[in-house]
């Protein structure tokens, strides 16, 4: 029970550790962010010597992401932390799961006392990371969503004035909060570096997936193309906007009943055998360590599976 306690104990701490390592280095990557907005902004004469900030590491692997970034998979993995706002190289993330895998396993060992409980958790370690990725995925997406209604407002206001479009970008990067002045920002830098106004939208939609700005994108880049009262044009897809997240709250509050209940049901067997393993060690050591308990463990992984994917096709509706 000791040995057990201090495996859990060193876990917790160390997936700790490396959690705050990758969300310090993610926040880390926003400075750089502001600094090439700043390098891309006009220089002004300083009316006294200002102190020299610290420079920070671009990159904490450069070997291993020497290795790594011909591979095929390299740009699908850095555009994956982009879209969730994680300003990581994919190779500092495979470290990170390959440490989440190893500490796993460990645990794994120490509370199952065999190979394939290893194998289980390093798989679940090596998750882990991932996951976390996608949950921020997920979060940044929701406040993007949440934003774009007012930001469209502030663009249609702009061009009322008689901003530019480009302008309008660099008052939202300037104005609204993070994530979308994070997103213009990075759009008004594209442009100011040569790119077209055309194809930095389309980057845009490609690092965010958003169908709520693709509404914005599209209608920018018609009239770009063909012209017309873009403030108008604006002015509708706010509304639109607006009313399709005040559907998916409501849709949100009348399924979190049955999102809760997948939760629920989803962890309810791990943490039952959990209970079961402190309190009668070995008890479903079988399950993990013959043959017959490991068929019977991957036949209800894949029935958990299929029943969660049903839960989630029943709760998810598309507005």
């Amino acid at each position: 029970m000791v040995a057990i306690g201090i495996a859990i104990g060193v876990f917790v701490v160390v997936a700790a550790v490396l959690l705050l390592v990758l969300m310090s280095r993610g926040r880390g990557g926003t400075d750089l962010v502001a600094r090439l907005g700043a390098a891309a902004a006009p220089r002004r004469e300083p009316s006294r010597p200002a102190p020299r900030p610290a420079v920070r590491t671009a990159d904490r692997l450069p070997l291993l992401t020497a290795l790594l970034q011909n591979l095929p998979w390299w740009e699908e993995v850095q555009l994956e932390l982009l879209r969730a706002g994680i300003l990581l190289k994919p190779s500092e993330l495979l470290v990170g799961i390959f440490l989440s895998a190893i500490l796993g396993a460990g645990l794994g060992y120490l509370l199952l006392r065999g190979v394939l409980g290893s194998l289980l958790f390093l798989l679940l370690g090596a998750a882990v990371p991932w996951i976390w990725v996608k949950a921020k995925q997920a979060k940044r997406n929701r406040d993007l969503m949440n934003q774009l209604p007012d930001t469209i407002d502030l663009v249609a206001t702009a061009l009322r004035s008689g901003f530019s479009f480009l302008r309008a970008v660099q008052l939202i990067a300037s104005q609204m909060q993070p994530p979308i002045a994070d997103e213009f920002r990075r759009l008004a830098q594209e442009v100011q570096m040569g790119m077209s106004m055309d194809d930095a939208l389309d980057n845009l939609v490609e690092r965010t997936r958003c169908y709520d700005l693709e509404l914005l994108v599209a209608a920018v880049q018609i009239h770009l193309t063909v012209g017309g009262n873009l403030s108008e044009i604006l002015d509708n897809i706010s509304g639109t906007i607006r009313e399709r997240v005040r559907l998916q709250g409501e849709i949100a509050a009348a399924t979190a009943e049955g999102r809760m209940s997948a939760a629920v049901l989803i962890a309810m067997p791990f943490a039952i055998a959990m209970i079961i393993n402190v309190i009668n060690p070995g008890y479903i050591r079988p399950l993990f360590s013959t043959p017959m308990g490991l068929g019977m463990t991957l036949m209800a992984g894949v029935l958990m599976g299929i029943g969660a994917m049903v839960i989630r096709r029943m709760v998810e509706i598309d507005v």
